[in-house]
């Protein structure tokens, strides 16, 4: 009778020695999974703002982003050399810059879903920016025109972008509702 309960109690063991493998196994092909899945929508997106972020700086910027399948993009950060920093130590200006690279990339990846003809609204996105950081974040919505994207661009300090408006040749900006607030559409 021992041995019998003994013979059980092992192939019961066995058993679920086998159910844990397979539990294992199904586990570790389901990060895989995972993981091809979050490089497959992160890696396009991290490709498309790097050539925004180049337009800011002259030593090269690279974005870091993971997605996840429950929350996805997260853990943006900006890396330069070898250090990396999250989106939250960066300063004001560079988070709207940041930002902004990331909008344009999206919309810049989204487009042909939507007729090649998708719109990015930036109201007032850069009064942090230091003026110093003009000249790259024009050549960043320059950038971003380049690629087809429709920008409309409100702001109050319409002189910081009337340099822009002669480089893709479009009328000053509009006067709306007898005010000062300047519509800007870039295209």
């Amino acid at each position: 009778q021992r041995q019998a309960a003994w013979e059980a109690a092992a192939e019961e063991r066995a058993s679920l020695e086998r159910q844990a493998q397979a539990l294992t196994l199904l586990q570790s092909r389901f990060h895989e999974a995972q993981s091809r899945l979050a490089n497959r929508y992160s890696e396009p997106l991290r490709e498309a703002i790097g050539p925004y972020l180049a337009t800011l700086a002259t030593t090269p910027l690279q974005p870091l982003l993971a997605f996840d399948p429950q929350q996805g993009f997260q853990d943006l950060q900006l890396r330069q050399g070898s250090e990396a920093y999250s989106f939250d130590r960066l300063s004001g200006g560079m988070r709207e810059q940041m930002a902004a690279a990331v909008r344009l990339a999206m919309a810049e990846l989204l487009k042909p879903a939507y007729g090649n003809v998708l719109p990015l609204v930036f109201d007032d996105a850069f009064t942090n920016s230091d003026r110093q950081r003009q000249n790259g974040l024009k050549q960043m919505l320059l950038h971003g025109i380049d690629q087809g994207i429709q920008i409309v661009l409100l702001t109050c300090h319409s002189d910081d972008y009337r340099s822009l408006l002669n480089d893709v040749q479009k009328n000053p900006p509009e006067v709306v509702g007898g005010t000062e607030r300047n519509l800007v559409t870039l295209h």
